[in-house]
């Protein structure tokens, strides 16, 4: 059988109601129902954030095992996506030719990251995944942090200058 109030397909529980509806009733109204609830959420709190504590640090193997992977998975993709935008097995900067890994970034060519951005793609490990998945876009390209800096330092002084001249 199911409930009887209208648009509720669930099976009955009791008084030709489902469990929900049943309680409701039974407490009188669906504000003191959340209200219950609510004090059943916060009276049982600890009890549940302990056990899920102890279940996170009883699972060492299996955490450490997924931390690990991520972040090689990461490094693996970083490191395509560098080797593929400066066109060589050791990745360096194409302006400089700087090739420490840990100071190379990209860099979109034409200042379009903001757009990206918007997007979802924000940080360097969601760029590297986006990247691969659409086959290595062109407008991107390798910088070390010192030439991304000086580009990023260009930009905005020119934006600058553009600004003050149209005003005057």
């Amino acid at each position: 059988m199911k409930c009887v109030i209208k648009n509720c397909d669930k099976k009955t529980y009791c008084k030709n109601l489902c469990s929900r509806h049943y309680q409701i009733q039974h407490f009188g109204g669906i504000e003191e129902y959340r209200k219950y609830i609510r004090e059943q959420h916060y009276k049982h709190r600890a009890k549940r954030l302990k056990h899920a504590r102890d279940r996170y640090k009883n699972n060492i193997s299996v955490r450490q095992q997924l931390g690990i992977s991520r972040h090689e998975r990461y490094k693996s993709d970083r490191l395509l996506v560098l080797q593929y935008y400066s066109k060589s097995v050791i990745p360096k900067c194409i302006n400089c030719g700087f090739s420490d890994i840990r100071g190379l970034s990209l860099d979109h060519i034409n200042n379009d990251g903001a757009q990206l951005k918007k997007t979802g793609i924000g940080n360097s490990r969601t760029l590297a995944e986006y990247l691969i998945k659409n086959d290595f876009p062109k407008n991107i390209q390798v910088l070390c942090a010192n030439c991304n800096t000086i580009k990023e330092m260009d930009r905005r002084e020119t934006e600058f200058n553009m600004r003050n001249s149209s005003i005057m």
